[in-house]
């Protein structure tokens, strides 16, 4: 793609005086791998923000080295999902488990078969 230097300010300019210059914030959502995957584990069919929410801001808290999946896959290992959520249904920790293992251990997008 060829783009010529005076397009690429006029783009420029018209962000930037649509925008702002920044800083921006950062966008919102999880960044914590064990929230991220519980919140698809266990969110179906509950409310989000009374019963899923305050328990995945609780994991976080509980278990800031699941930032990473690999984090996340080792604190499975050795604690009890069930348990640091609060949440007690074996069909939704399996789910949480099963995702987690969707990863191979040392990358950080899901294996393909």
């Amino acid at each position: 793609m060829n783009t010529n230097r005076r397009d690429l300010q006029r783009l420029t300019d018209h962000l930037r005086s649509s925008l702002g210059a920044g800083p921006f914030p950062a966008p919102g959502g999880w960044t914590h791998m064990g929230a991220v995957i519980c919140d698809a584990s266990f969110q179906a069919r509950r409310n989000y923000e009374t019963t899923i929410r305050p328990r995945l801001l609780a994991l976080q808290t509980a278990w800031p080295d699941a930032s990473t999946v690999q984090g996340f896959r080792t604190r499975l290992a050795t604690c009890d999902l069930a348990t640091a959520m609060n949440f007690h249904d074996p069909r939704r920790v399996t789910i949480a488990h099963r995702i987690t293992t969707c990863w191979p251990p040392t990358t950080s997008t899901p294996a393909t078969t």
